[in-house]
């Protein structure tokens, strides 16, 4: 099974996405201390608004790592959603949102265009602008 990565301080949006998941992922969850390991982890979700860690610092590890990411936003947060692009983020899902709006984005970030060439060249473009 497929394996994704959550991070999220709430405990409450961990178990809705666990729910949102799990019939079709298996569901790794981090909390802002806990350590990060991206092995076998095909997509990151990360939560901007509430980590302890910058989400940035753990999206460019998943990049580091060649993990695409999506990052869950608080409502229509414009600069956020800009950020995530800049950062070479495949998307990002505004709260609240529906078990479909979730499954479809990661999804897409993990068989986007079904190409791990593109994902390597996203990868690289991100690497060499740190």
């Amino acid at each position: 099974m497929l394996k994704v990565l959550v991070v999220n301080d709430s405990r409450v949006m961990l178990k809705m996405i666990n729910g949102y998941l799990n019939d079709t992922y298996e569901v790794i969850n981090c909390q802002g201390g806990d350590t990060l390991d991206f092995t076998n982890i095909k997509c990151l979700v990360v939560d901007t608004s509430r980590s302890a860690h910058p989400w940035q610092v753990i999206a460019r590890q998943g990049l580091k790592a060649g993990v695409p990411f999506i990052a869950i936003t608080t409502g229509q947060n414009k600069e956020t959603q800009i950020e995530v692009h800049a950062l070479g983020g495949y998307g990002f899902i505004s709260m609240p949102f529906t078990k479909e709006q979730l499954m479809d984005q990661v999804n897409g970030c993990i068989f986007h265009n079904g190409g791990a060439r593109q994902l390597a060249d996203i990868v690289s473009k991100n690497i060499q602008s740190l």
